[in-house]
């Protein structure tokens, strides 16, 4: 950060006014220096970086920097206490920007008029054009600038692009000031300069042939267009999409006729050249978005999967039981799975080991080492312990109790903010949960080596004595 004031000041100490809301990276080591000043390395009062909660708190200190006469002072960030997301496409942890809310200076800005007109002499580190720095100008008021208004950009001079591919980039705002929100390129048949449309609006062309547009469905329409004599555009207003698909039907009994990929018409939407000659004056055009046919399948299968599921679940047994067998009944003994139960005997201790390693390496696969080593260990008491199997069962539950637990009472204290990396902040959780899910899974596998130790069937016939 630069500040410059056309009236030397004195700086006696330094305030930085930081953002601890969890978002932003803390400075922890800065470097100051004045006018010709050796620069000087400071280290920065610890704040924390926070958390991330509605309310934004900032936290102010002071830097131990003294200097006189000073009318050019520079504070350049060199260490940070990193405050981290997650990308959202790639996975990869990144670490998030510094947050200086205000630098505290004996400085006060001139601030102009509300009307008067911002400097609107050609700038350059707004656009570039493969890497090239394109001027432009802004038109505004100081009121503008203030309240964040649009603005007009307007370029100086004749910007040409060669054949083919040519890469448009804005300068980000925190470095700019001006964030640019929209880039308009005209240009006339023949490759010259052409009209800007969107302040002046279009050239005049013929009237559109007579058209009535109806939608058929969540992301299908149909369109009638009668009388036409010269080629027209089909225009979707959705983000353009090799998944839209459009057809032409001319004249009744006609065949339809696919038309080409759709093209990018005002910057974002898809557009279909029809051509009269080829379909004739009247025509009938379908428009459809085509993977949502297999979102529609995928729903169907799911909604008929939770109906099998009803009515296994509500369905009379009767039903299902078929015809009523001749043999006198028999009374069984079911052995139970109540969460205290103890069910067969322990294992000798070399086989529990083999029966745990594999429990521990397969949960290792799926959920990682440290869950892998405790879901095994958890899993050997399990095996060669009277009340192992209780153990293994107490564990799991109340894993699951203490992730959900936790995840409650931090957000009712935090009052965190609900976004996508809500679930980062809980992420102490996730193990306890995966572990909770292993020993759960894995406890009647458990109860079926044990009963096979003892010999203990699961279902046995009751004596008739």
């Amino acid at each position: 950060m630069t500040v410059t004031n056309p009236e030397p000041f004195d700086a006696n100490g330094i305030e930085l006014t930081l953002r601890r809301d969890g978002l932003h990276s803390i400075p922890t080591v800065v470097t100051v220096s004045a006018d010709d000043l050796p620069p000087q390395r400071l280290e920065v009062p610890r704040a924390g970086i926070g958390e991330r909660t509605r309310s934004a708190p900032t936290e102010t200190v002071t830097l131990p920097y003294s200097a006189s006469a000073v009318r050019e002072l520079r504070l350049t960030v060199e260490e940070v206490e990193a405050a981290h997301s997650t990308d959202w496409f790639s996975g990869d942890t990144t670490v998030l920007p510094v947050g200086i809310a205000e630098l505290g200076l004996p400085v006060t800005a001139q601030v102009p008029d509300d009307d008067e007109a911002i400097d609107d002499s050609c700038r350059t580190d707004l656009v570039t054009v493969d890497g090239t720095e394109v001027p432009a100008r802004i038109h505004g008021t100081v009121g503008d600038v203030l309240d964040g208004s649009l603005m007009d950009l307007e370029g100086c001079e004749t910007t040409r692009l060669p054949e083919g591919e040519s890469v448009v980039e804005t300068t980000p705002g925190s470095s700019s000031g001006f964030d640019v929100d929209r880039l308009v390129f005209a240009s006339a048949p023949g490759g010259e300069p052409g009209p800007n449309t969107a302040q002046e609006g279009p050239e005049p062309v013929a009237a559109p042939p007579e058209t009535t547009v109806s939608q058929t469905g969540t992301l299908n329409w149909k369109m009638s267009v009668e009388g036409a004599d010269e080629p027209y555009w089909v225009v979707l207003g959705q983000s353009q999409s090799p998944g839209f698909t459009a057809t032409v039907t001319g004249a009744e009994g006609s065949d339809a006729i696919d038309l080409d990929e759709s093209v990018l018409v005002n910057g974002y939407a898809n557009g279909w050249l029809v051509d009269p000659d080829q379909v004739g004056p009247d025509a009938t055009i379908t428009i459809g978005f085509a993977p949502q046919r297999m979102v529609w399948v995928a729903l169907a299968l799911s909604a008929l999967g939770v109906l099998v599921c009803l009515a296994l679940l509500l369905w009379p047994l009767s039903l299902f039981a078929g015809k009523p067998s001749e043999a006198p009944p028999q009374d069984v003994t079911v052995t139970g799975t109540a969460l205290l139960e103890v069910r067969g005997s322990p294992l000798p201790v070399p086989r529990a080991v083999v029966w745990s390693t594999v429990a521990g390496l397969a949960t290792f696969v799926a959920a990682g080492w440290a869950v892998g080593i405790g879901v095994g260990l958890v899993t050997l008491a399990a095996l060669s312990l009277r009340w192992g199997a209780v153990l293994s069962r107490l564990v799991g539950v109340s894993l699951f109790a203490a992730a959900a637990g936790f995840v409650i009472l931090k957000q009712i204290r935090g009052d965190y903010v609900v976004d996508f990396n809500w679930m980062n902040l809980f992420e102490v959780t996730h193990a306890w949960t995966l572990a909770a899910v292993a020993l759960l899974v894995l406890d009647p596998v458990v109860g079926g080596l044990r009963s096979r130790a003892s010999g203990t069937p699961r279902t046995a016939p009751a004596s008739d004595g």
